[in-house]
């Protein structure tokens, strides 16, 4: 699957979205990405993506 190849990926996120699946941001490429922390909407992070699924990636803030 195709977004498996982000995983290990490192950059910036801009979160704009609180959904049941936790906060979702997007990269770069406009892809969601969805990490367990309360961050605040409108934030950027830097996030290390740690798994994939077919719609979306999954990360956690970088440290």
């Amino acid at each position: 699957e195709n977004n498996k190849k982000w995983i290990g990926w490192k950059g910036s996120v801009l979160f704009d979205e609180q959904t049941d699946e936790g906060i979702k941001g997007r990269n770069f490429a406009y892809k969601p990405v969805f990490v367990p922390e309360q961050v605040g909407i409108g934030q950027s992070h830097a996030v290390e993506i740690i798994d994939a699924t077919q719609n979306s990636l999954l990360g956690k803030i970088a440290s």
